[in-house]
């Protein structure tokens, strides 16, 4: 039986579903608790770039995802193709210096094989598995040859994703495209209904500017909004895009 409960209530009483959707309520939380973002400078970027260079040219299939019933919940779709705009907005802004092809694979990947939306601890383990049985799909997929991007840079930092601590035998080049992309990932977190679970610098070697952090929240605010108003993934996060750059 589904709960009535809005998510931040549920997240309070340690009674979040395995499925978790966003609800008015928790959204209408999530604007109230906008943190203050100091110095945030407006980021001007022409919306189409964002949309047609990055987030259509990188959205996962939805046939790759593990379990269907994620696709529209708090790791689904709306999840992915932010961290897809988010780093095509810090590339574009010339705050990533690193390889573009990889770190946006990583946004469409990094949660494909989730099985539900809570800690589900083993889903980056599933997803490095599925990418390295289904790479010639997926580089088909975007249009790479097999030798134009590093699998094992894709498939160690999809690995590493979400874990504290790296081997020590890591390349140094590696451990700074994971580092990357945990800010990346860090940047969607204003979504969760618990405060303590957003974006926090002291947990990332890589700190985002906090123009960057406004522009993540919005995203998050604004996408959110017109998917409860009835569009879909994809409409909602192409209009947000629009709304906010």
């Amino acid at each position: 039986m589904t709960s009535k409960l809005p998510l931040y209530i549920l997240a309070q009483n340690n009674e979040l579903p395995e499925y978790q959707f966003m609800d008015r309520l928790t959204l209408e939380w999530i604007k109230s608790n906008e943190p203050k973002f100091e110095n945030a400078q407006i980021i001007k970027i022409e919306p189409s770039t964002i949309i047609d260079k990055y987030i259509k040219r990188y959205s996962p299939k939805i046939e790759w995802f593990q379990n269907k019933s994620l696709i529209s919940t708090m790791h689904g779709q709306r999840h992915i193709l932010r961290c897809i705009a988010l780093t095509g907005i810090l590339f574009e802004t010339k705050q990533l210096s690193m390889g573009i092809g990889e770190l946006c694979l990583l946004s469409a990947l990094h949660d494909i094989r989730r099985r539900d939306d809570k800690d589900d601890s083993n889903h980056a383990e599933r997803a490095t598995l599925w990418v390295k049985e289904n790479i010639k799909i997926i580089f088909d997929n975007y249009g790479y040859m097999t030798d134009e991007l590093s699998l094992e840079k894709i498939t160690t930092a999809i690995l590493y994703h979400d874990k504290v601590e790296y081997p020590k035998t890591l390349d140094l080049s590696l451990i700074e495209l994971i580092d990357n992309f945990k800010m990346i990932d860090a940047l969607d977190r204003y979504r969760q209904p618990k405060i303590k679970w957003w974006l926090n610098d002291d947990y990332l070697k890589i700190k985002p500017k906090s123009a960057i952090k406004k522009i993540a929240f919005d995203l998050v605010v604004k996408s959110e909004g017109y998917f409860l108003l009835g569009f879909n993934n994809e409409q909602s996060v192409h209009k947000a895009i629009y709304d906010i750059l």
